[in-house]
């Protein structure tokens, strides 16, 4: 089966949880499962809230500025019973979907170096796209922390993500997870 049919796969029993979670109890709905303290210049722009999970939003505090970082929780013992558990690469998977389907020119490859997280190394996937007549790269990484899937997603105009990047990555170093996920604990997939 070729990727582009593994994706729509995946994208099908992701919708399946998705109508089939409507009448579960929202149990992730209180606080961020972490702290963080976003980098010049993005700030907290809000969270959206689904049965699935949480993703939190910092955008650059000028509104002409492309630098954006997302950060998804989505609860590991939910996920794990309504999807079984997500894989490195099938937790990738749904998202990069995504960001191929809204971005031309669409490029993606693995990186050698991790992102650490709160003290947890993630495999981290680089990618390149357009939109809005704009070139723009990314970082995409997901990982369980915890009593956590946690998607980190971080954005910007190729030029200025030089820039942007390292700041981001520093900040996500000093992420602290609640509730005592900073131990090392289940940050490794089994493929």
């Amino acid at each position: 089966m070729s990727r582009r049919g593994i994706r729509r796969r995946l994208r099908a029993a992701l919708a399946g949880v998705v109508l089939a979670a409507a009448g579960m109890p929202p149990a992730h709905a209180g606080d961020a499962p972490f702290e963080f303290a976003p980098p010049a210049p993005l700030a907290a722009a809000g969270v959206q809230r689904t049965r699935l999970g949480n993703t939190h939003t910092y955008l650059a505090a000028n509104a002409g500025r492309t630098p954006r970082l997302t950060i998804t929780t989505m609860p590991a013992a939910e996920i794990d019973t309504h999807f079984g558990a997500l894989s490195g690469t099938r937790c990738i998977n749904l998202f990069l979907g995504e960001l191929e389907r809204t971005h031309a020119h669409f490029f993606v490859a693995s990186q050698m170096r991790p992102l650490t997280v709160a003290g947890h190394e993630l495999t981290q996937f680089r990618w390149t796209g357009e939109k809005a007549a704009a070139t723009l790269t990314g970082v995409l990484s997901c990982g369980r922390l915890g009593a956590h899937y946690f998607v980190f997603d971080f954005v910007d105009e190729l030029g200025a993500a030089t820039r942007s990047f390292p700041r981001i990555r520093a900040s996500l170093r000093a992420l602290v997870l609640r509730g005592g996920a900073n131990a090392p604990a289940s940050t490794a997939f089994a493929e």
